[in-house]
């Protein structure tokens, strides 16, 4: 019986065709190019599931990298569940992207294994393959020698500007988060970095009133001066007095037309982090309300304005308005800019909902 068992097996194998070489994520990537941003969602949420059900029975990969990832048609599959090799989540030096694919600092630092968390280690290197699915770029290394993480370098800021349009700014947070230095202000779980890939995947950018707003802009010119500024707080307070510059041009071009309007600020103590805000309440209309609240923030070698607006009945919207590397951040101008045409744009929109001119 075992023999011709053995017999059947072996007259298989005569019939098989040879096999070929498979196909991963980083012989695909080569050979292709670097994919769309649906794709790179696609395969990164699929590995995300796959290591949500590992690492709820307590397994971990621990090298995750391009090579390890294999293409089943459009399919992402994982192999190499296995233990680090000398001590490094990179394994082996095989592949052309080996050790240099993502340098993680718990593990340049040689902490001792009980001071990382796996799990977390396995999610950043699920962000990293999701960049390097987008750009063809290794992350290499969280920090440059100028503070940049990988989605701020030029190369790579030049590749992601192409493929994600409106939704940039969702997508260097995400980044943000996945690559900050410390471990805990990353993604803590595979669900964690799910839910925001998911979050960009189905976002779509509401559409603004377009009627003419020139006469609000003239209201708004700006008589802001260059400062001359110094570190980190410093280029905050600069972009902080420039939307202040805006608040008070606000208030002097429309109380007339407003029941209220409110303004303020607040400063986190341990992170170098402004908040600031303006609401509304439109006179002719006394249901008419809108909050904007801003976050200014220095994220790698950036400094980042964020705006969120809350209007009542309607969803709060998040919107990136300004980035730039703060290091020649000096000069708050193109951001009262930017934030000018962000009101004038709620406003008009507000007033518009509210009936008054209809």
């Amino acid at each position: 019986m075992y023999a011709s068992n053995w017999q059947t097996c072996r007259s298989v194998k005569v019939m098989q065709k040879p096999r070929t070489a498979l196909l991963t994520l980083e012989s695909f990537v080569a050979s292709h190019g670097p994919v769309h941003l649906d794709h790179a969602l696609e395969l990164s949420l699929r590995i995300l599931s796959i290591l949500e059900y590992c690492h709820e029975r307590n397994m971990i990969h621990s090298h995750l990298r391009p090579d390890k990832i294999v293409m089943d048609g459009s399919q992402p599959l994982l192999i190499d569940f296995s233990f680090p090799i000398n001590g490094s989540a990179n394994g082996s030096a095989n592949g052309s992207l080996n050790g240099n694919f993502l340098e993680l600092p718990e593990y340049q630092l040689n902490l001792h294994t009980v001071e990382r968390n796996e799990q977390i280690c396995d999610v950043t290197a699920v962000a990293g393959l999701f960049f390097y699915a987008l750009t063809g770029e290794a992350p290499g290394p969280l920090r440059d020698r100028e503070g940049r993480m990988p989605h701020q370098r030029p190369a790579a800021r030049s590749r992601l500007l192409g493929l994600s349009g409106e939704k940039l700014f969702l997508l260097n947070q995400i980044f943000d988060k996945a690559f900050q230095w410390q471990l805990k202000d990353r993604f803590a779980s595979a669900r964690d970095l799910a839910d925001e890939l998911n979050r960009l995947k189905n976002y779509n950018k509401p559409s603004l009133s377009q009627e003419s707003l020139d006469e609000l802009l003239k209201a708004m010119r700006s008589n802001n001066q260059s400062q001359t500024v110094t570190p980190h707080e410093m280029r905050l307070q600069t972009a902080f007095n420039g939307l202040q510059v805006v608040f008070g041009e606000l208030a002097s071009a429309l109380e007339s037309d407003l029941r209220e309007m409110e303004a303020g600020y607040r400063k986190e103590i341990l992170r170098p982090v402004y908040n600031t805000f303006v609401r509304f309440n439109y006179k002719l209309a006394p249901e008419a309300r809108l909050t904007m609240r801003f976050k200014l923030e220095i994220v790698g070698s950036e400094i980042v304005v964020t705006a969120y607006v809350s209007q009542e009945g309607v969803q709060e919207r998040i919107e990136e308005l300004f980035r730039t590397e703060h290091h020649t951040f000096y000069d708050s101008t193109q951001l009262e800019k930017t934030i000018r045409a962000f009101v004038a744009q709620n406003l008009a929109l507000l007033i518009s909902q509210s009936g008054v001119y209809s």
